[in-house]
């Protein structure tokens, strides 16, 4: 399965929240394959092995478009046979008419990797089957057509005596924006996968998001008892792309324990720090020209206090780097 998503998987905050969030949720085989199970009919993933899902270290997208989408691939059987699962995740606010194209190209790359990695085991060499999905967290209804031949140009009187050459390959789309909360309800998902998906959602956007949080606070403690690792995760995405006030944050978080309620603190003051620290890098650069590496690497690992006190005799009229950073 492979997911396409915006660049990155650090949980540290980075200029690509939502990437970073589908990596380290799904790039888990036990929460992909929950993911899978709820896009796919019961009759095609009872042929699939969603129990031993394989992650590959690899991925097809153009680099152009690393910014828009996230891929992740993982290796598996079908009906005993190799296949793949390609999950794509689609961060634009809008459809992308293209997917179609796009994961076509995708899939092709897949094959090209698979027939250069893997011998043929019998004397006809055979594709194996690749399941694609996009996971789509826009603002606006998905609209684009899942299947290539949607967007290939054909006249209409001409179209009835071309079918047999227009070619047929779509994708699964799971399109977040029309997903409400008791549909999520009842889906297979894992808990985190859950959440993520709540997240990933228009619904983490909301001036006041803990309204809907509170309809999956089950599968929050769940992963606080769990996973208590990707609390971090989630409070980083929450507090990055939401506009819900970090103290709001907190005090949810405090229903899942004493322990998640710190992690929601340190979370909200490491990225208050990173903020302090690029501004300051930025008004240092305004004001003496581009930073080495060594002045840029002091103020990434430096302490609170010392940002602020680095501040301070910025603001104080200093005439060079040195009179700030000693």
């Amino acid at each position: 399965m492979v997911a396409h998503m915006a660049s990155g998987g650090s949980e540290k905050a980075t200029n690509q929240p939502h990437d970073a969030l589908f990596r380290r949720v799904f790039g888990d085989p036990k929460h992909a394959g929950s993911e899978l199970r709820s896009v796919l009919s019961a009759e095609v993933a009872a042929h699939i092995d969603l129990e031993h899902l394989e992650p590959v270290a690899a991925s097809f997208v153009d680099d152009n478009l690393s910014q828009l989408h996230s891929d992740l691939l993982f290796r598996t059987t079908f009906d005993g046979d190799d296949a793949y699962l390609y999950f794509l995740v689609e961060h634009q606010s809008s459809p992308d008419d293209l997917m179609a194209f796009r994961m076509l190209r995708y899939q092709v790359r897949i094959w090209d990797r698979h027939l250069k990695t893997e011998p043929a085991t019998s004397g006809k060499t055979r594709l194996p089957l690749i399941v694609p999905v996009v996971l789509y967290q826009g603002r606006r209804r998905w609209s684009a057509p899942t299947d290539i031949a949607a967007i290939i140009q054909v006249s209409d009187h001409a179209a009835a005596d071309l079918v047999d050459l227009l070619p047929h390959v779509r994708y699964i789309l799971d399109d977040l924006t029309i997903i409400d909360d008791a549909t999520l309800t009842t889906r297979p998902l894992t808990p985190a996968a859950r959440i993520a998906a709540l997240l990933l959602s228009p619904a983490s956007r909301d001036t006041d998001v803990i309204v809907r949080l509170r309809t999956s606070l089950d599968d929050w403690r769940t992963v606080a008892h769990d996973e208590p690792g990707l609390l971090v995760v989630f409070f980083t995405y929450l507090l990055i792309v939401g506009d819900t006030p970090a103290d709001r944050i907190t005090d949810f978080a405090a229903q899942l324990g004493q322990d998640a309620k710190e992690a929601a603190m340190t979370t909200a003051q490491r990225l208050r720090d990173e903020a302090q620290a690029q501004l300051l890098a930025s008004m240092l650069e305004a004001r003496f020209g581009e930073l080495d590496n060594d002045t840029r690497g002091r103020i990434e690992h430096a302490t609170t206090d010392q940002i602020t006190d680095w501040s301070t005799r910025f603001a104080r009229g200093a005439n060079s780097i040195s009179d700030v950073i000693d």
